[in-house]
């Protein structure tokens, strides 16, 4: 693979394709923070924070991201209505941590917390009126899930909903478990939620220790679709192939990579919503962004609906990385020129197992 220019190609030859190649506003959002060099809220209520601590900044999921010190960094954000919320809640947040070995802060709200207990995962809802049997001696509910990998970035968030009274936690736009349903004792099955500040990081105390991205507090309880859409959208490239006309193919991420059609594919009914037809002479480039120079990981994943051209067809073509079908064999190809398993165009190849023909699959390819 060439090293120049750098763009990313889709050259799908024969096939239906609906892309979701790895930030968009949600509805509901009453904070959303970037970190990209501050604590400024980009979701339009104004619930800017303050910075605590001196906690530093580096290299985030999307750009920048706040580096926190698991001793006293934290953001402040001071006492909003709109931060009093209790019926409906989405907290998310992407987070590359290190193990304290206890408790550590991500968002920690007036009647909710999203926290780690070393690296599980937790959500936290205060309502001392529920079903004492879920009830602690604080008030709370606590929900534990999974536990995160230390250093590696994961997209987390939880959400609860008062009518159904489920907490759920998701990891990577997946749901954590089946959820759990608090008992209702006496309660309404709202989040008792009192004024004070918010706080990104401890607060006060059980501080976060890693690097955090893009904090989101939303007073709507997102789906499951929603939340894969959310973690998907918080890549380098997302194609919904959704546009249904003209000659741009639309980038949802916060990058903005969009796609020039070239031939004349054919806007059809793909696996979810709109796809793209292609046919020989038909494919969507995307022009030279830093964005998709992609080095140390990187994710490539499809819909597609192939027909067999007994050769080589493109999925995803960037510069130095593909996700391809030979015949109807899933290929990812990496250029790597001092690596052991290179070919003769230092290129290395793992071939995966062959796809059914004119039926829906989903490939996926993952290097770190």
């Amino acid at each position: 693979m060439s090293q120049s220019p750098r763009h990313v190609l889709f050259a799908c030859i024969c096939v239906v394709l609906s892309i979701c190649f790895q930030q968009f506003s949600m509805g509901g959002e009453v904070a959303r923070y970037a970190l990209d060099g501050n604590a400024v809220d980009s979701s339009g209520t104004g619930n800017d924070g303050t910075v605590l601590g001196g906690g530093g900044w580096g290299l985030g999921r999307i750009n920048q991201g706040m580096v926190f010190d698991g001793i006293d960094d934290s953001v402040e954000v001071l006492d909003n209505v709109s931060l009093h919320i209790t019926d409906a809640i989405t907290l998310s947040a992407w987070v590359k941590p290190t193990n304290t070995g206890g408790r550590a802060m991500i968002i920690r709200g007036r009647g909710c917390q999203l926290r780690l207990e070393g690296l599980a995962l937790e959500l936290l809802i205060y309502d001392p009126d529920a079903d004492p049997a879920d009830v602690n001696a604080w008030g709370n509910i606590v929900f534990q899930g999974s536990k995160l990998q230390e250093g590696i970035w994961s997209h987390v968030a939880a959400t609860y909903d008062y009518t159904t009274r489920k907490m759920q936690l998701y990891i990577n736009g997946l749901p954590d478990g089946p959820g759990k349903i608090v008992g209702a004792g006496t309660s309404d099955g709202r989040i008792s939620s009192t004024a004070g500040s918010l706080y990104l990081s401890g607060g006060f105390n059980n501080q976060f220790m890693g690097v955090m991205d893009d904090v989101r507090i939303m007073n709507t309880a997102l789906s499951g679709r929603a939340m894969r859409d959310l973690y998907k959208a918080s890549a380098a490239a997302y194609f919904k192939l959704d546009d249904n006309g003209g000659t741009l193919v639309s980038d949802i991420s916060s990058f903005g990579n969009n796609g020039t059609i070239n031939g004349s594919p054919v806007w059809v009914s793909g696996k979810m919503d709109r796809g793209l037809q292609y046919a020989v002479g038909d494919w969507v480039e995307i022009p030279n962004s830093t964005s998709l120079d992609i080095t140390d990981a990187i994710t490539l994943s499809a819909w597609v609906k192939p027909t067999n051209t007994g050769g080589r067809a493109m999925v995803i073509g960037g510069n130095t990385y593909q996700l391809r079908l030979e015949g109807l064999q899933v290929e990812f190809s990496l250029y790597d020129p001092d690596a052991d398993q290179r070919n003769a165009w230092d290129n290395v190849i793992l071939t995966g197992p062959p796809i059914a023909e004119g039926h829906w699959s989903h490939i996926t390819a993952t290097y770190d």
